[in-house]
C-alpha cells in the first residue's frame, strides 16, 4: 500500500470519525455526575469502562459503561441486587428510561440525556486474584489497554472500528457475533498500525492465533485448542491467558473481514470506513423479487425477550426450518431473517419451492444377499436395474416447499420443540403466516435489499 495515499486517506477519514473534544467533555461530564450520586448515596466506588474510558469511541457513540465496584465481603446475590437497586435508582434519580438485562448476572441499562448507559456490578479486584464474575476482568481490560496503547495508536483503533463498521461486521452482540471494541483495540496493540493489520489479515487463515501479552509463547496448547474448536479466530485476552477475545466471532463476519482486508490492500478507498448508503428503487428491488418468484417469507410475532436470547434461538429455529426443506431436496440461494418492531420475518429463497412429484429411489446393489433384494422388491413392485443397484420410482413426501412448511409448522409449542424449535421462538410460531413480500418500512427494505444484492 502506499504511505502517502494511506496517510492522506486517514487523516480524511478521522474528520468523521474521530469525537471532537466538547464530545469528550461531555460523556466525562455524564459519568461523574452519576459517580458522585453513587458515591453519596450508596458510599461504593464505581468507574468508568468501555471506549470512552480508553479513548477509542467513535464520534456519535453515546455508550457510558459504568462499574460499581463492590468489595469481596459482599456475596454474589447480594452484589446483584444492591447492583440493580443502585441501577434502577440512578436511571429514575436522572428521568431515564431503563431495563434490566443479563450477562452473567443481571445489570441495568437504558437511556439518560441521550447516552447509553449500563450500570455494571462487580467484585474491586486486585490484578492477581481470581475472578469471581466474568465481569471482573473489565478493570483489567480498561488498564491494560490504557497502559499499552499510545494516543496514536488509539487513533489507529478509530480506523479499524470505522472499517468494520463499513464492512458490516463491528460488534460483539449476538444479533451481530462479529468484532468487539476490546479485540480492536488487542488487534492495533499487536500490529501497531491499522495498515500493518490489514496487511496481515489478508493471508490469516483459519484459526489464526494472536497472543498480545505473549502468554503462550507463540503457541496454543493442545487443551486450549480443544476449548476453541469452533472459533474462527483466536486472540488471548491479556488479562486471562484461557480466554479467546474474539470467541463471539462468528466464521462467516471473520471472512468478511479477510475479504475486505484483501479488497483494501489492493484499493484503498474512503468508501472501505465511510460505506454509502444503499441505493435502490422501488421499481427495481420488486423487479428482483418478480424475476426470481421463489422467495417464501414466514412472519411471526417478535418474542419479549433479551436480544441475546432471541437471536440464538432465531438462528437455531431457521436452521432447523432450512434442514428440514433440504432433507426434502429443496435447495436455497439464500436464507436470513428479519427483527422488526413487533415482528419477526424469516426469508427463504429457493432455487426451486415447486419439485418434480416422483423421484427415483436407490436400493441395494445386486452383490448384496437375496434376503435384502426381495425385501426391497416387495417394498416396491416397479423395479429395475441401473448399473449395479435396484431403482424404482416413488412419490415425493412433498412437491411443494409451502405444503412442506405448512405441515413442519402446525402444532403446539411443545410438539413444534419436539421437532427442535427453541422455546420462546416456539412459543410464537402459534400465529405464523406465510407471507408475501410487503412494501413498506424502510428498515425492511433496506434489509430486503440488501439481502437480495440489489444496489
Amino acid at each position: 500500500m502506499n504511505k502517502k495515499k494511506i496517510d492522506q486517506l486517514k487523516k480524511n477519514v478521522l474528520i468523521d470519525i474521530e469525537p471532537p473534544q466538547k464530545e469528550i467533555d461531555q460523556a466525562w461530564a455524564m459519568f461523574r455526575l452519576i459517580q458522585k450520586s453513587i458515591k453519596e448515596n450508596f458510599k461504593l466506588e464505581c468507574d468508568l469502562m468501555g471506549s470512552v474510558a480508553k479513548g477509542t469511541f467513535l464520534s456519535g457513540n453515546k455508550d457510558l459503561d459504568i462499574f460499581v465496584l463492590f468489595p469481596k465481603t459482599y456475596k454474589r446475590k447480594e452484589l446483584e441486587d444492591v447492583g440493580l437497586s443502585i441501577g434502577k435508582n440512578i436511571f429514575k434519580r436522572f428521568k431515564g428510561t431503563f431495563e434490566i438485562d443479563y450477562a452473567e448476572h443481571p445489570y441495568t441499562k437504558g437511556i439518560i440525556n441521550g447516552f447509553r448507559i449500563e450500570i455494571v456490578p462487580c467484585y474491586k479486584l486486585k490484578r492477581n486474584e481470581k475472578i469471581i464474575s466474568a465481569v471482573d476482568r473489565t478493570p483489567f481490560h480498561t488498564e491494560w489497554i490504557n497502559s499499552h496503547l499510545t494516543n496514536k495508536q488509539k487513533k489507529e483503533v478509530l480506523f479499524l472500528k470505522a472499517f468494520l463498521k463499513g464492512t458490516g461486521v463491528y460488534g460483539s452482540s449476538l444479533k451481530i457475533e462479529g468484532f468487539s471494541g476490546y479485540l480492536c483495540e488487542l488487534l492495533i496493540a499487536k500490529f501497531g498500525l491499522f495498515e500493518n493489520l490489514i496487511e496481515s489479515a489478508k493471508n490469516w487463515g483459519y484459526k489464526e492465533f494472536i497472543d498480545p501479552q505473549n502468554h503462550h509463547k507463540g503457541n496454543l496448547p493442545d487443551k486450549l485448542s480443544k476449548k476453541f474448536k469452533e472459533d474462527a479466530l483466536i486472540v488471548i485476552d491479556p488479562a486471562d491467558s484461557e480466554r479467546n477475545v474474539a470467541s463471539v466471532l462468528n466464521e462467516e463476519n471473520y471472512a468478511k473481514f479477510i475479504f475486505s482486508a484483501l479488497n483494501f490492500s489492493e484499493k484503498p478507498e474512503i468508501s472501505f470506513f465511510l460505506p454509502n448508503k444503499q441505493k435502490y428503487t422501488l421499481k427495481k428491488l420488486k423487479k428482483e423479487i418478480e424475476k426470481r418468484g421463489t422467495l417464501l417469507i414466514l412472519e411471526f410475532d417478535k418474542p419479549k425477550i433479551i436480544e441475546d436470547i432471541l437471536y440464538p434461538q432465531l438462528r437455531k429455529a431457521l436452521k432447523r426450518i432450512v434442514n428440514e426443506l433440504e432433507d426434502d431436496e429443496f435447495e436455497l440461494f439464500d436464507y436470513s431473517f428479519f427483527v422488526g418492531e413487533y415482528k419477526i420475518k424469516f426469508l427463504l429463497d429457493f432455487k426451486l419451492d415447486v419439485l418434480p412429484k416422483a423421484i427415483k429411489k436407490e436400493g441395494p446393489r445386486v452383490y448384496h444377499n437375496e434376503d435384502h433384494i426381495k425385501q426391497f422388491s416387495s417394498k416396491y413392485p416397479n423395479i429395475w436395474i441401473e448399473n449395479n443397484r435396484v431403482i424404482t420410482i416413488v412419490s415425493r413426501r412433498f412437491s411443494n416447499a409451502t405444503d412442506l412448511l405448512k405441515t413442519f409448522l402446525k402444532g403446539s409449542q411443545k410438539e413444534l420443540e419436539n421437532k427442535g424449535i427453541p422455546d420462546h421462538i416456539a412459543k410464537s410460531m402459534k400465529n405464523i403466516k406465510l407471507k408475501n413480500v410487503e412494501f413498506e418500512g424502510e428498515n425492511w427494505l433496506n434489509f430486503l435489499a440488501e439481502f437480495l444484492k440489489v444496489n
